[in-house]
C-alpha cells in the first residue's frame, strides 16, 4: 500500500509542480590562444554538463553539431552554444587572444652603428 501512495506522489508532483532539474551549462574546459599575430590557430574546447545528454554545440546559436570543439579561429570575441536532447540551451563567451605584431626598427648611434630595436610578438 504504501508504494501505491508513493507512486501517487510523484505523478502528482511531476502534473502539478513540473521543473527543469536536469538545466544543462556549458563549460569551457580549454582554449588555445594566437601563437603569432594574424593567424588563425585558436582553439576552443566545451563540455556541455548538468543536462540531458547527448549534447550538441555551435558557434552561431543556429547549426548544432556534436563536435564539442572549434579550432581555426582568428583573434576576437565569440559566443558559443551548448543545446541538450531536453533542447535547454546555454551559452558562453569567449575571447581569442593574440600577440601584437613584431616591429623591427633600425636606427644608427652617434658612432653610425646600425642597432635594431625589435617589439611585440
Amino acid at each position: 500500500m504504501k508504494l501505491i501512495y508513493f507512486f501517487a506522489f510523484l505523478i502528482f508532483c511531476n502534473l502539478f509542480f513540473p521543473q527543469n532539474i536536469n538545466a544543462c551549462d556549458l563549460i569551457v574546459t580549454d582554449t588555445m590562444h594566437i601563437d603569432c599575430y594574424s593567424n588563425n590557430n585558436g582553439a576552443v574546447y566545451l563540455n556541455g554538463v548538468n543536462g540531458l545528454s547527448p549534447y550538441y554545440y555551435s558557434i552561431d546559436g543556429v547549426n548544432f553539431g556534436a563536435v564539442n570543439y572549434f579550432d581555426s579561429l582568428y583573434a576576437g570575441d565569440y559566443m558559443f552554444f551548448v543545446e541538450d536532447s531536453d533542447n535547454c540551451r546555454d551559452s558562453v563567451y569567449v575571447k581569442i587572444k593574440e600577440p601584437s605584431d613584431i616591429v623591427l626598427d633600425f636606427f644608427c648611434d652617434s658612432f653610425n652603428n646600425i642597432n635594431s630595436l625589435v617589439s611585440g610578438g
